[in-house]
């Protein structure tokens, strides 16, 4: 007898343990169904849009710089290499017309790319610009004793802004996860609510496609009337005001 006490036990216990598993520990497995997977849905689509507006505001953040992209033109045909780790002096416009480009900071040579045409391509790495200098006024760079013209300058974040807005909305998408997980699935006080929801949302009495179609077609009906009863008190008003000189045409 109590050989069988232990094996009913035993056997208790394993379903009890199996049921968890393959529930994943969710209170109330499979009551309030409907307004559980509902509620669910409804939360994740909210989370969805935060993770989408967060990601989009923080495509106007201006992240830390590791360096630029130097467009060049008019490079000295001597010019044929730029060894990586060579100081390199970005230089301002010539704002005295004195025809001397002031240095406006100063940098490493990263890679460099030059066409027949020459015109190319020179990454500043380590970039450190004076105080207040705006890298679209770079004008020209020293590299060693050549100075090449510079036609524009593209910032090198530290860290794609593609993975910054990407890694935060995943996160975002993550949180809201374990909240719906929690709220709908383990939390007792919430699953109980949407369970009880879901048990009064079975006693109510909805109407039948006649019963709608013809308390819609009084809606629209009494609708109509009021608005030609209003219509035609508004022309009698209209008719009385005129007469007695109140309106005028």
């Amino acid at each position: 007898m109590a050989e069988s006490s232990a094996e009913s036990r035993s056997s208790s216990g394993g379903r009890h343990e199996e049921k968890s598993n393959v529930h994943l520990g969710l209170y109330r497995y499979g009551e309030g169904y409907w307004v559980r997977v509902m509620t669910a849905v409804l939360a994740a689509l909210l989370f969805m849009a935060a993770a989408a507006w967060g990601a989009q505001e923080l495509g106007a953040l201006t992240l830390p710089v590791k360096g630029y992209t130097l467009s060049l033109k008019n490079i000295d045909p001597s010019l044929t290499s730029v060894a990586a780790g060579t100081e390199l002096i970005p230089l301002g416009q010539d704002s005295t017309g004195t025809g001397v480009h002031p240095p406006v900071g100063k940098g490493v040579a990263g890679s460099f790319v030059r066409s027949s045409d020459g015109t190319g391509s020179l990454t500043v790495l380590n970039a450190s610009l004076n105080e207040g200098v705006d890298p679209t006024s770079i004008n020209r760079v020293q590299i060693g004793g050549s100075t090449v013209s510079v036609t524009g300058a593209l910032s090198i974040p530290i860290v794609e802004k593609l993975y910054v807005q990407s890694g935060l909305a995943t996160l975002i998408f993550l949180v809201g996860a374990g909240v719906i997980f929690f709220y709908v699935g383990r939390k007792r006080s919430t699953v109980d609510f949407l369970v009880a929801t879901d048990g009064e949302m079975k006693k109510v009495n909805w109407s039948t496609k006649k019963e709608v179609q013809n308390a819609t077609m009084t809606v629209v009906g009494a609708t109509f009337l009021i608005a030609g009863f209003l219509f035609i008190v508004d022309i009698g008003f209209q008719t009385v005001f005129r007469a007695i000189g109140v309106l005028t045409h």
